[in-house]
């Protein structure tokens, strides 16, 4: 019988922090998504159509704060895109909720090409759209 010695190394899990709108990305994604659903010009109807947005009041967009949801976001957000997410550190993630059936998520620290990707989700993580900036 052989003995086998593994070295102990411990792995640091990539945890997951909720943007609030003390955040400037945060506080800016948040308003233009208010701009789309509160919006009734033919520019804001065609937004909301293309990202398949409710019309609704601003107060209907919300800021989650809780980390075990923006958590399960941006797993959503990584597998939606086909990124493989971070495996260790901690990432900042915006989860807005626009009313009961629509989530926009955005991940700051991924960004192809310089490009900010938010991914407009419905109530069952199915991908709706994504607005690239």
């Amino acid at each position: 019988m052989a003995l086998v010695i593994v070295p102990s190394t411990r792995l640091s899990a990539q945890t997951y922090q909720c943007l609030t709108t003390a955040n400037a990305a945060a506080l800016g994604t948040r308003d233009r998504i208010v701009e789309v659903v509160i919006g009734t010009d033919s520019t804001s109807t065609a937004a909301r159509v293309a990202y398949h947005l409710p019309q609704t009041t601003a107060s209907k967009v919300t800021v989650v704060t809780q980390n075990s949801k923006c958590a399960t976001a941006a797993q959503h957000y990584y597998q939606a895109l086909n990124v493989t997410p971070p495996t260790s550190g901690t990432i900042p993630v915006l989860l807005l909720n626009v009313g009961t059936t629509r989530s926009v998520v955005f991940v700051p620290s991924y960004a192809p090409s310089r490009l900010e990707v938010k991914v407009i989700f419905d109530s069952q993580w199915a991908r709706l759209a994504d607005i690239s900036s």
